[in-house]
C-alpha cells in the first residue's frame, strides 16, 4: 500500500462525507478508515439513531461499486445460512430461494476474472440489524471463513446437488444455482448492532472475529451542518464515489506487510505489548490471544498511515502509535472480555492519558453509576445497554 494512495483515499473521503452532509469528526474517520482497511468483518454497535447504518452505508459506497455491494436486512426468525439464501428440495427438485440468495449471487467472484474486473474488485455485504437473530447462525458461513484475520475467498455452500439445482420455474442455464457461492476477494462484511435492553448481544465466538465499532453520538453535533443528511442520506446529491478509492480495499495484511522486517514494525509491536501490558497487570491475566494481537496490528498499521492524511484530525506522530492500540483494544479485545476484566479495564483506561476512542468510552463508564447500581459488573455489551 503506497502513502499517496492512503493519503488521497482519506481526503477523498473526508470530501464525500462532506458532500452527502454526513458528519463524523476526524478521529471517528481515521478509525473507520482503519477499521474497514484493516478488518473484514465490523460490527457498529450503539443506541438507535447513532449513525449505524449511516456509517456502514457509507463506507460501502466509498469503497464499492454498486455491482460490487449489497445489503441482507435480518428478520427475527432466521437461524441458519439457509434463511438467507434458501434451500434444495428434494421432494420437488428445485431449489427454493430467499432474498438473500440474490444479494449474494450479484457480488460473488466468477472465476476467471481480471484484476480490471468488476468481479475482481471487494465485494461489501451490509448486514442491517445483525443482532435481530444470532450471528454465529445465519452468518455461519463468514463466522467460520474469518476465523483468520485474512481470507481471499470466502465459501458459502448452497445444496450438494452434484448435477446443479435449478431455481422454481427457471429453466434457463443462467438460472441454475451453484453448489457453492465463492465470495471475494477480500469480501468486507459490515454488520449493524442496535444495543437496547431487548437486544440480543453477539457471541464472544463473533466479537472474536470481527472489529467492534462503537459508535455515539457526537459531543458538539452541528444541526446546520448535518440537516442535508434528512433528505439525501447516503446516495443523495453531493460528491460521488470516487473510483480511485475502489481499488484500495483488498488485502487487510498490506499495510502491514509494508513495514515487515523495518524499525516501523518493531516500534507498532512494542507500542501494542506496552498497552496489552498495561491491560494485564490491570486484569491480572492476558486476556489477549494470539489472534487479537493479529488483528491489532492490522489496525494499526492502517491506522498510523491514514491518521496523518485525514483532513482536521491533530494527533503528533509519536502519539498515532499509542492511540492505535488503544482504539484496537476497544474494538477487538474489550467486546469479548468477561464482566470483571471488563470493570477492571474501564478502571485503569479512566485515567488521564493521550486522548483515544478507548479512553473516551472509559472516562463515561468510568464517571458513571452503572456497576454500583446493578450491584454487579457488567461487560461490554451491557454497558452500551
Amino acid at each position: 500500500m503506497t502513502v499517496n494512495r492512503i493519503e488521497q483515499a482519506a481526503v477523498e473521503f473526508a470530501n464525500f462525507l462532506g458532500g452527502r452532509g454526513l458528519i463524523y469528526e476526524p478521529h471517528v474517520q481515521a478509525d473507520l478508515l482503519a477499521s474497514i482497511l484493516g478488518s473484514q468483518f465490523v460490527l457498529f454497535a450503539g443506541p438507535s439513531g447513532t449513525g449505524k447504518s449511516t456509517a456502514a452505508a457509507a463506507l460501502a459506497e466509498f469503497f464499492s461499486p454498486a455491482d460490487r455491494r449489497s445489503t441482507l436486512r435480518v428478520e427475527r426468525t432466521w437461524e441458519s445460512p439457509s434463511d438467507v439464501t434458501g434451500a434444495f428440495s428434494s421432494f420437488a427438485d428445485y431449489f427454493v430461494k430467499k432474498p438473500g440468495l440474490d444479494s449474494l449471487m450479484a457480488i460473488r467472484r466468477h472465476a476467471g476474472g481480471t484484476a480490471e474486473s468488476s468481479t475482481a474488485r471487494t465485494p461489501i455485504i451490509v448486514v442491517e440489524e445483525a443482532n435481530l437473530s444470532p450471528i454465529e447462525g445465519y452468518l455461519n458461513p463468514i463466522v467460520h471463513g474469518l476465523s483468520s484475520p485474512a481470507v481471499e475467498t470466502i465459501p458459502w455452500p448452497l445444496h450438494s446437488v452434484s448435477a446443479g439445482a435449478r431455481l422454481s420455474g427457471d429453466t434457463a442455464a443462467s438460472a441454475e444455482v451453484p453448489p457453492i457461492l465463492d465470495l471475494g476477494p477480500w469480501v468486507r462484511v459490515l454488520g449493524t448492532i442496535n444495543v437496547d435492553h431487548t437486544a440480543i448481544a453477539p457471541a464472544r465466538k463473533v466479537s472474536g472475529r470481527a472489529c467492534v465499532v462503537l459508535l455515539e453520538p457526537m459531543e458538539n453535533p452541528s444541526s446546520e451542518d448535518g440537516i442535508s443528511a434528512l433528505w439525501e442520506g447516503t446516495t443523495g446529491a453531493g460528491a460521488p464515489a470516487p473510483t480511485s478509492s475502489h481499488a484500495i480495499l483488498h488485502d487487510p495484511r498490506t499495510a502491514l506487510g509494508a513495514i515487515r522486517n523495518t524499525v516501523q514494525m518493531s516500534q507498532l509491536a512494542a507500542t501494542l505489548d506496552g498497552v496489552v501490558a498495561e491491560l494485564r497487570d490491570a486484569v491480572g491475566t492476558n486476556p489477549v490471544s494470539k489472534r487479537d494481537e493479529q488483528r491489532c496490528l492490522l489496525f494499526m498499521a492502517f491506522f498510523n498511515e491514514v491518521a496523518a492524511y485525514v483532513p482536521g484530525l491533530d494527533l503528533p506522530p509519536a502519539d498515532r502509535s499509542r492511540v492505535a492500540a488503544e482504539n484496537a483494544l476497544l474494538h477487538f479485545v474489550l467486546p469479548g472480555l468477561a464482566p470483571e476484566d471488563f470493570a477492571r479495564t474501564i478502571e485503569h483506561f479512566f485515567n488521564p492519558g493521550v486522548p483515544s476512542l478507548l479512553r473516551t468510552r472509559c472516562s463515561r463508564l468510568g464517571s458513571s453509576d452503572a456497576d454500583t447500581a446493578l450491584g454487579y459488573s457488567i461487560d461490554f455489551w451491557a454497558a452500551l445497554s
